[in-house]
């Protein structure tokens, strides 16, 4: 099960970044996760991410 509440989008200035917490956190660690980059775009009724993970 997705836990939500784990991944955290955080904006700033500049591009919005990823925030992981709990087991994400761990897992990411574990795998050697060292960055995710993260693209957002919205209208009005649709909204799409996409996430790239780098090790």
């Amino acid at each position: 099960m997705t836990r939500w509440r784990e991944v955290e989008v955080v904006r700033g200035r500049g591009a919005p970044t990823i925030r992981l917490h709990g087991r994400y956190l761990r897992r990411a660690a574990d795998l050697g996760v060292t960055d995710i980059a993260v693209s957002l775009t919205h209208s009005r009724g649709i909204a799409a991410a996409v996430a790239v993970v780098q090790d």
